[in-house]
């Protein structure tokens, strides 16, 4: 993690471009949080930034591996149609594994009721508790995992058909599994943690947006060396 962040740094304008990408995904927000109806406009600018990541990925993952060209410059901010396209293109990957788990949810909710087991007085209501929360819990984990990796070929392949690819992305993890685990688990702990800490502090909720965006940067980079050390 130090080196990648030491890559990034090494960039002349790498503050320049991490400002940009924070104050696209504070605008999306905001503008989402002020009118719902603006939805599409949000979604349209998160996948700009999305995009971005994604070609942070594919500079990673095709670099021959010397320290030079690890260490090289972010990508810079142009065609923005080609970044929109792309990103918004694998958000909509994203939103099929939500709703995956929304659809789970419902039908553990639906059986609850119809058995009673949801009933706080109902005596099998712990064990379905308790299941129900493990059952979600364990699929927004495991789904973030196998995303994050398909993420990483999705921006390797640069098309539609990588993002189905399900199989390719098993077949990589099972090459290298402690690699990509604790890759993904350092870089989205490290996310976590820049969204969340800043936000308990009012001056904290200032620079969320710029940290939490460049633990993106840093994550796209982790994952993109992961990728290409498990071909």
């Amino acid at each position: 993690m130090t080196s990648v962040l030491s890559s990034i740094t090494a960039d002349k304008n790498w503050l320049m471009k991490v400002s940009i990408g924070s104050t696209v995904s504070y605008i999306a927000l905001a503008i989402f949080l002020l009118n719902p109806m603006f939805a599409p406009v949000s979604v349209v600018m998160g996948g700009i930034t999305a995009g971005y990541l994604l070609r942070v990925m594919r500079q990673t993952i095709n670099v021959v591996g010397t320290k030079d060209e690890t260490d090289g410059p972010l990508p810079e901010w142009n065609q923005i149609l080609d970044l929109m396209i792309s990103g918004v293109s694998w958000l909509s990957f994203s939103l099929f594994f939500s709703f995956g788990g929304v659809i789970l949810a419902f039908s553990l909710f639906t059986h609850g009721l119809q058995s009673r087991h949801s009933l706080v007085i109902d005596p099998h209501f712990t064990t379905w508790g308790t299941s129900t929360f493990l059952a979600i819990y364990s699929y927004y984990v495991l789904t973030s995992f196998f995303t994050a990796l398909l993420m990483a070929n999705f921006a390797e392949e640069e098309k539609m058909m990588a993002g189905f690819a399900w199989l390719k992305v098993i077949k990589r993890i099972a090459k290298a599994p402690v690699l990509m685990l604790t890759t993904w688990l350092a870089s989205a702990t490290m996310v976590f943690l820049a969204a969340t800490v800043p936000s308990l502090t009012v001056i904290g909720v200032i620079f969320a947006p710029f940290l939490t965006f460049l633990a993106q940067v840093i994550q796209a980079r982790m994952l993109g060396f992961a990728w290409r050390a498990a071909r």
